[in-house]
């Protein structure tokens, strides 16, 4: 497979599917790198972490992983590359198809509410809230997951919520739970694993009936996986990282009144970058592509 030199992504507005797996391109990059900066563009952003991640792989003595984690926690907001207290999940930045263990039990929410703010849901998907370490700052909002019970039985449900439980924990919906059984069991042992959310349509961009050019919250939907992080690039053609709330928004002051150019990172470090973005108070921009499976 040849990749291609340049490391920003080909813009989605170009008419067809575009996206690169960051990961790979790391065979490009020294493994001894010694800064937080990994692609030398003077900003530290998911790009960086990616670039980390693989480091972290392939020399697993070198520190690598424990700057991973600094530099997502400086991005969320959690530090400034000083002491982190809150690593991210291990899902982050996994192979795709990774199995995880835990327990199910199950809720009356999820639907018409959450801390996903992702209501409505759309029509015959069952839903989940996921533990608040797995959940990760609204991170995991928006994922969809393959369950499989230790009966057998399995489901795909969509995270809506979070929940105070342990890592590897799904409190789901009372009717997703009774897909793998009678609510009597109470409590079962389970496999959850990342699988693409089932759309053929672009990801979409929901405003807050109160953004303006001096300041917006925004959320992306219907993304094939969850989303890492999302960029605004600024005037100067430069990006910067806009904050994320544990609601599932992201927020953003002096953008001007658009439109906007996005670059958004999936978990798995896949990027699409999204052009002429028209701010919409309260309403939805659809994109012009989503990422690969």
């Amino acid at each position: 497979m040849k990749h291609s030199g340049n490391k920003l992504p080909r813009r989605c507005s170009a008419g067809f599917l575009v996206a690169l797996l960051f990961a790979n391109l790391l065979l490009a990059t020294s493994a001894s790198a010694n800064t937080y900066d990994m692609d030398g563009d003077g900003v530290l952003s998911a790009f960086d972490v990616v670039l980390k991640k693989r480091e972290a792989m392939e020399h697993p003595e070198s520190g690598a992983l424990v700057d991973m984690y600094l530099i997502d926690s400086h991005l969320m907001g959690f530090s400034s590359l000083g002491l982190n207290d809150d690593p991210p999940p291990q899902w982050l930045l996994e192979p795709k198809d990774t199995v995880h263990t835990g327990q199910a039990t199950y809720y009356n929410g999820g639907i018409t509410s959450g801390h996903a703010s992702l209501a409505p849901i759309p029509e015959g998907i069952f839903v989940t809230a996921i533990n608040s370490p797995d959940y990760h700052g609204s991170m995991m909002a928006g994922a969809y997951l393959h369950v499989v019970a230790s009966n057998g039985n399995a489901v795909d449900i969509y995270v809506t919520d979070s929940s105070g439980q342990g890592t590897g924990h799904l409190d789901l919906n009372v009717n997703a739970f009774q897909q793998l059984a009678a609510t009597s069991v109470g409590r079962l042992n389970i496999t959850w694993t990342i699988i693409p959310f089932p759309t053929d349509t672009p990801v979409t961009f929901l405003f807050s009936p109160d953004s303006s050019s001096s300041w917006f919250s925004m959320q992306v939907r219907n993304h094939v996986y969850p989303i890492y992080s999302i960029e605004i690039m600024k005037s100067d053609g430069s990006y910067t990282t806009l904050k994320r709330r544990s609601d599932n928004y992201f927020t953003y002051s002096g953008a001007g009144k658009g439109p906007y150019t996005f670059r958004l990172t999936d978990i798995y470090g896949q990027v699409i970058v999204e052009e002429g973005i028209p701010l919409t108070a309260g309403g939805t921009a659809v994109g012009s592509c989503n990422f690969p499976a």
